[in-house]
């Protein structure tokens, strides 16, 4: 009987010194906000990354549908079928060549970008921020468009269409790419090259236009023919010799 009272005796101890250790523990609660965030831009498609190229893309469309809606049709005086002159298309046509070499820029520069974000699963602020600012000097272009096809000639015109197309293709060739690379190492270094090479022939247009608009034009219409050539042949051009040996 004494033996079986102190063994109640020792449970009953063991067990209040059990309950209040429970007590004393401190409960941890997880870190819901982190949790959350991790598995968005862990997982195998970042949410965030897919909302900023849909959202890129649409304002992308809104700028080239603004472009064309520039595109006015020439007003024809007299009859249509007896007394039309053909010259009155010719009025139309700095303007039209205008939105072409806009609307080839505008390709070649969205093309860039789903290239670079295509399969990328982290994001972070500055990406949103540098991709904001590649929009913004993106949607500038229509405006400067306009301006460059009414006066063709007019320095002040060529220079503005110049250094926004320069801005716009700074902001996403080299900041947003740069930082797409650290976030996810999957820009080669020869692509990174043709990035600044394109951006600084572009740049040209600037200051040539103060010296001779022909030439401005023709470095603004050169950027976006060289993006139309194969990557094979970009990759021959501005890649160094250790990775044409390597075959990177």
């Amino acid at each position: 009987r004494l033996q079986g009272d102190w063994s109640s005796d020792v449970c009953s101890s063991d067990l209040g010194k059990a309950m209040a250790k429970v007590k004393r523990t401190p409960r941890v609660r997880p870190n819901v906000e982190t949790t959350s965030h991790r598995i968005d831009d862990r997982g195998s498609r970042s949410e965030t990354v897919a909302r900023v190229v849909a959202f890129s893309d649409s304002v992308i469309a809104i700028i080239v549908t603004i472009m064309v809606l520039e595109l006015k049709t020439p007003v024809l005086e007299g009859s249509i079928h007896g007394d039309f002159d053909f010259g009155l298309l010719a009025q139309t046509g700095p303007k039209f060549l205008a939105y072409v070499i806009s609307f080839a820029f505008v390709v070649v520069t969205w093309l860039a970008h789903v290239s670079v974000m295509r399969g990328l699963n982290y994001s972070s602020p500055l990406l949103l921020w540098l991709n904001a600012f590649y929009l913004f000097f993106m949607s500038l272009i229509p405006w400067t468009t306009a301006f460059v096809g009414e006066h063709p000639l007019l320095p002040q015109a060529v220079a503005m269409w110049g250094l926004t197309l320069t801005l716009a293709l700074f902001w996403g060739a080299i900041p947003l790419t740069f930082h797409i690379h650290k976030l996810d190492s999957r820009i080669p270094a020869w692509a990174k090259r043709r990035n600044v090479f394109t951006t600084a022939l572009i740049a040209l247009s600037v200051p040539l236009a103060f010296v001779s608009v022909y030439l401005a034009w023709f470095v603004i219409i050169t950027m976006p023919s060289f993006y139309g050539v194969s990557n094979k042949f970009q990759k021959r051009i501005f890649s160094s010799k250790s990775e044409r040996l390597a075959g990177v």
